[in-house]
């Protein structure tokens, strides 16, 4: 008994002994944290944020380190300072597993988990135009740890419950807010190999989700709605419900609000799915590649009012699109299974818009990338014009320069289906007429575009009128109709057992998109086939 009580005693004072050593090792590693944090970080005028922290505590035997109410702030606040200015509120730092032998002895800092509880970041004077070149500057995880230590090892990097808000100079022009989401990164490493290997850091896997992001942009006259996202590094997948996009204003007055001819665009995406081994390479070295992009369904209407000025500046190609991206892209396929694709258009000096309609639109886009010049983005694409005539059409694009190929067939329709785009294109109106078939094939450039078109057709009759005029029933007009469809027209091809091939041929306006680009080339091809030439118009 008596020995045991000395051995009970041993263990107590030594227990004892262990708990104030550890307590005070605490309260000396708390300090010496804290002091180190001052003279290098808090303090450190050379670091372009402003840093704070609240309590403070360590605890050595379960290696963990925890930070209550963490703020970051960029140093420069004012309006003409530097772009991305950050605003970081963290309401717990957490970090946990620390291994100090690792830390002592190999100056390696080993971590099991870093947690950020209810961060809420706010970026401010955000810079839409960051060049490639500003984007891949950007230093690695190693430069900032290498002076003091050899490598760097962080199991888990969770952010649970966080918020994000981007804004530019003006919040009116630019709003992107991200209510709530969640994401873990693991398996995160940094050593003197990244120095060459291009990356940022090295990581494992990503999980994240999204509730909602929302905003604007374009002086606020668009607005944006992603419902909940999710994305798995491990299923190589990121899935969104729906996409919403479209004008916070009338459309008609959409253009006059900004002072310029341009596309007025309503958009939803349902069912949007994006497929990815490479996910973690988008935070690494900052790009997006991407297997497949999956849409099961889009609705989109585009609106234009052509009685308002163009916009200065010439309008970009595809090609070049693609290589003013900021970052690097490469995505090897993009696949539409169901789209309604409407164009309205109010003409020049008119005042009741033409529309034209492609149902059950079926897609597909593969090799978009300004990584590989030698490669060639080609669309192929089936769907209805006007809920009646099946149409499919291929393109080819190039990337190694500004030229493209394009092929279209159609199947028979009832041409007066085309009236409510063609009398905005042409002093006419179908009255009559059966389309049988459609091939034309063209190629083009930055400048101009030609090919020729097959166009099949019988009994075609229509009404002539200029165009400020009604379509009264006047002498004059009567005349002009007998003209249009005795003399100028060609009412069926083939004429006599003679096929009439058409010429396509149109100079580009370099203030005008693609799309406008493309579907003059088309309507040149129609124009010839019918006999609607340029003179005989006038």
């Amino acid at each position: 008994k008596h020995l045991n009580r000395t051995y009970l005693k041993i263990f107590l004072y030594s227990a004892l002994a262990i708990i104030i050593i550890g307590f005070g090792a605490n309260i000396y590693a708390e300090n010496y944290l804290r002091k180190y944090l001052v003279q290098h970080v808090l303090t450190n005028d050379s670091i372009p944020y402003h840093i704070e922290t609240g309590k403070l505590s360590v605890n050595i035997l379960t290696g963990s380190i925890c930070a209550k109410t963490v703020s970051v702030q960029s140093r420069d606040t004012s309006q003409s300072g530097s772009n991305n200015q950050v605003n970081l509120q963290v309401a717990e730092v957490r970090i946990s597993g620390v291994s100090y032998t690792k830390l002592l002895f190999k100056k390696s800092l080993h971590i099991s988990k870093l947690n950020l509880e209810k961060p809420v970041l706010h970026i401010t004077n955000f810079d839409t135009l960051t060049s490639k070149k500003d984007s891949s500057a950007l230093v690695n995880l190693y430069t900032l740890i290498q002076g003091n230590l050899k490598s760097m090892q962080l199991n888990s990097f969770q952010i649970v419950n966080g918020s994000i808000t981007v804004t530019s100079r003006d919040t009116a022009d630019l709003l992107v807010s991200l209510s709530a989401f969640n994401l873990e990164l693991t398996d995160i490493s940094a050593d003197s190999t990244l120095n060459t290997s291009g990356r940022r850091f090295e990581m494992g896997e990503m999980e994240g989700n999204i509730k909602s992001i929302t905003g604007h942009f374009l002086k606020g006259l668009y607005a944006f709605n992603v419902s909940s996202l999710d994305i798995s590094g491990e299923d190589g997948m990121l899935s969104i419900d729906s996409v919403s996009l479209g004008p916070s204003v009338e459309k008609e007055k959409f253009a006059t609000k900004l002072g310029y001819q341009t596309d007025c665009i309503q958009l939803k995406l349902a069912d949007f799915k994006v497929y990815s081994n490479s996910f973690p390479e988008i935070l690494e070295i900052g790009s997006l590649i991407l297997e497949k992009i999956e849409i099961n369904e889009m609705v989109l209407t585009d609106y234009r009012d052509k009685n308002l000025p163009n916009a200065q500046g010439v309008k970009s190609l595809p090609r070049e699109m693609l290589y003013s991206f900021p970052v690097k892209l490469s995505i090897d396929q993009i696949l539409l299974k169901k789209a309604t694709i409407t164009y309205i258009e109010l003409a020049n000096g008119k005042s009741e818009s033409g529309s034209i309609s492609f149902s059950n639109v079926k897609g597909e886009i593969t090799n978009i990338s300004n990584m590989h010049p030698d490669d060639t983005m080609k669309i192929n694409g089936t769907g209805y014009l006007m809920n009646q005539a099946a149409v499919s059409s291929q393109l080819a694009f190039p990337l190694n320069g500004n030229t493209f190929t394009a092929s279209v067939n159609m199947g028979a329709f009832d041409m007066p289906i085309l009236n409510p785009m063609v009398r905005n294109l042409a002093p006419i109106e179908i009255v009559d007429g059966k389309a049988n078939s459609m091939q034309m094939w063209c190629a083009a450039d930055e400048n101009a575009g030609s090919g020729q078109m097959t166009f099949l057709y019988s009994d075609l009759q229509v009404n002539a009128f200029a165009k400020n005029e009604s379509k009264g029933k006047t002498l004059m007009t009567g005349m002009k109709n007998f003209v249009a469809n005795e003399l100028i027209l060609e009412k069926n091809n083939p004429k006599d057992e003679v096929t009439r091939v058409g010429k396509v041929a149109y100079t580009r306006n370099p203030e005008k998109n693609i799309i406008n680009y493309s579907w003059n080339l088309i309507f040149s091809g129609f124009k010839s086939s019918i006999g609607l030439t340029e003179e005989k118009t006038r």
